[in-house]
């Protein structure tokens, strides 16, 4: 805002225009500014000095005509996604701000209501909001809600136990229609429509929807219309009450805030024995104490197998990989390398004292990204790890998302990274030994596909290990 003053103020001190005359060059004045801003960029912070090649320098003077004829936000942002896509690479991009993508749907949703159709108009609605007095919790903007893409549809994964949503009486495996007044399908058509191919607009959806799931203000109760599998065209309108994260927060580190910090430890049977089952939400070295007890008491209780559970975890500390893998490992081997404009990491799993050597799975999704990738695909293609479950989000590398100054959003990558036998799983993702489709009705149901592939695959692990001994 502060920009789009200075330079009305620049406009007027040149001298008088017609309206018309000055409303154009403030926008295009301010397409310039956002032009020179993503270019300088990228210029600064790409991790290839050479840019593969291509003549950044020519690129601008390519495409600075045209920038310098948008008009506005929504005429400037394919030149610059197309500039981007000249470099060829996944996660560089330009999207709308959040704020404009949720008033466009708000505005797709407020003119629907002029017409209710049928599905609305039967829709339910559960009342069952408790108080503050009755929740006995602060006011925040807590849901217990995980989401994810089905297609075009958004579906609840998970719901935290003992969160407001889940007293709420929402499920997994329910697809989201509304997020308050905002309607889903709106603003999916309208992100997607917008967003570069090389933007991970699944990603900015989702991050964007769960952050709707908390309340508009802080104290005030925030609806979800959902339907369930099943249930035809039947909608039902769930209340609840936001509160603050109930467990522990990190600690700020350099740039990252602080951020809840979810941890699980429990053993599930086989008719063998127990296998650990461990899920965290982030990469932090917060959680590398519980990480690190954990497999020791499963060595010291010669448990049979392991299972990691990355789906949601979009990484954190980058070199925890190295450490989480050395606990797993009786051999050193690399996860990868990455390459910056300043030099590289590689990424080097050292042998830990009392390290677990049985089978390992490790569980993956749409929403497993950075670290999560890291450490999948380098035990994955050491034999270390057998994968299951989605296709991961292909967003390994380090990566911004900044605010531009006409009001759009550009995400770029700084680094580069391959794995030891040479595969990139930037823009490609870590693929599961054993894919499986995210099925909202089993999760309704209270099933959990995945985790039931993962013990099957390490109930014939044992099978094998005891007729060798045989």
């Amino acid at each position: 805002m502060r920009a789009v003053l200075g330079l009305i103020l620049l406009t007027l001190l040149q001298g008088p225009l017609s309206a018309e005359e000055g409303g154009t060059e403030i926008a295009n004045s301010l397409s310039v500014e956002t032009f020179e801003e993503v270019w300088e960029t990228i210029h600064e912070s790409y991790f290839d000095p050479e840019f593969g090649g291509l003549d950044w320098e020519e690129t601008r003077t390519k495409y600075l005509p045209r920038a310098e004829k948008a008009a506005d936000a929504d005429a400037l942002r394919p030149v610059l996604n197309e500039m981007l896509l000249e470099l060829g690479q996944s996660h560089f991009g330009v999207i709308p701000g959040s704020a404009e993508l949720e008033e466009a749907a708000l505005v797709a949703a407020a003119e629907e209501e002029e017409e209710p159709s049928e599905e609305e108009a039967s829709a339910e609605e559960i009342e069952d909001v408790p108080s503050e007095e009755e929740s006995g919790d602060e006011p925040g903007d807590y849901s217990g809600l995980h989401l994810r893409l089905l297609g075009n549809e958004v579906i609840i994964s998970r719901v935290d136990e003992d969160s407001p949503a889940a007293g709420a009486g929402l499920r997994a495996g329910q697809t989201v229609k509304r997020i308050g007044d905002l309607e889903v399908a709106a603003f999916q058509k309208r992100a997607s429509a917008a967003a570069s191919r090389s933007f991970s607009k699944d990603f900015f959806v989702l991050q964007v929807l769960g952050e709707l799931t908390g309340a508009p203000d802080e104290g005030e109760t925030q609806s979800i219309v959902v339907r369930s599998p099943g249930n035809g065209a039947v909608e039902r309108r769930h209340h609840y009450r936001p509160i603050r994260y109930p467990g522990k927060m990190s600690t700020s580190v350099a740039n990252m805030p602080s951020v809840p910090l979810r941890f699980e430890s429990r053993r599930l049977p086989l008719p063998q024995g127990d296998v650990l089952y461990l899920h965290f939400n982030i990469f932090l070295p917060e959680l590398m104490g519980k990480l690190r007890s954990s497999i020791k008491q499963a060595v010291e209780d010669d448990l049979l197998g392991l299972i990691v559970d990355l789906r949601g975890n979009p990484g954190g500390i980058g070199m925890m990989a190295n450490g989480l893998a050395g606990l797993l490992t009786k051999k050193q081997f690399s996860l990868g390398q990455m390459k910056m404009r300043a030099g590289e990491v590689n990424f080097v799993a050292f042998p830990q004292r009392g390290a677990f050597l049985g089978p390992v799975v490790i569980l993956v999704d749409a929403m497993s990204a950075s670290t999560s990738e890291i450490f999948a695909a380098g035990l994955q293609e050491a034999g270390r790890a057998h994968v299951v479950g989605r296709r991961s989000m292909g967003a390994a590398l380090p990566s911004f998302i900044r605010d531009l100054p006409n009001g759009d959003r550009l995400q770029h990558a700084i680094a580069d990274l391959t794995t030891a036998g040479g595969r990139r799983v930037e823009g490609r993702g870590v693929i599961p030994n054993d894919p499986v489709p995210l099925k909202p009705k089993k999760r309704y149901q209270g099933s959990d596909p995945d985790l039931e592939k993962a013990m099957k695959w390490l109930q014939r692990q044992a099978k094998r290990k005891a007729s060798s001994h045989d």
